[in-house]
């Protein structure tokens, strides 16, 4: 069990590093994110003060979610999606004083978290070195996949982005796989 927790821990730390680096000299976070000033920002930035009544996360153009049975209100809402524009905002009332240190210790305990899972699966693989790290690799693919595809597919996030994001979770997940799949090693059968 020992061995599983510093895989955990080394593995959390890689794909912690390797966000680091993939985000902050190899830009794969700002794929498809457009992050310069808008024209108008402030009237928008105004207007979003004055009608978003709190945090959260919206999609734009809306509808009154309590009348599900209305096809009226269905048909208006399919048609303003249609023309567009259409936005999926998350919106913090509060706004964000700019310190990531919290950010930063969340994340490097949820990537030790999921190295954790992925420790915990490598005691179940029997197999050569090869296919226990693609097994850690394939976990980024598959998170990718079923939660980061759904992004692109549904709320239209840019497919660079998506890419990106796919990129990102394989490699540093198969980095990840090097070290903890040497570190976890399934006990033989007796016999």
């Amino acid at each position: 069990m020992l061995r599983v927790l510093i895989a955990a821990v080394v593995g959390g730390i890689l794909v912690f590093i390797w966000g680091a680096i993939s985000h902050m000299l190899l830009g794969l976070g700002d794929y498809g994110v457009h992050m310069d000033k808008l024209p108008q920002e402030e009237a928008i930035v105004a207007t979003l003060s004055e009608s978003i009544p709190e945090s959260g996360l919206y999609f734009v153009p809306g509808m009154d979610r309590s009348i599900t049975d209305d096809q009226q209100q269905w048909d208006e809402a399919a048609a303003r999606m249609k023309t567009g524009p259409t936005a999926f905002m998350v919106v913090t009332k509060e706004g964000y004083d700019g310190n990531m240190t919290k950010q930063l210790i969340a994340e490097a305990a949820t990537s030790t978290a999921a190295a954790l899972v992925a420790a915990v699966m490598l005691l179940a693989v029997r197999g050569p070195y090869v296919l226990r790290v693609a097994l850690v690799a394939g976990m980024g693919l598959f998170a990718s996949l079923s939660y980061g595809a759904s992004e692109v597919i549904w709320y239209k996030f840019p497919i660079e982005f998506g890419s990106a994001q796919l990129v990102d979770q394989v490699v540093g997940w198969a980095i990840a796989g090097i070290f903890m799949a040497a570190i976890v090693k399934r006990p033989r059968a007796a016999g």
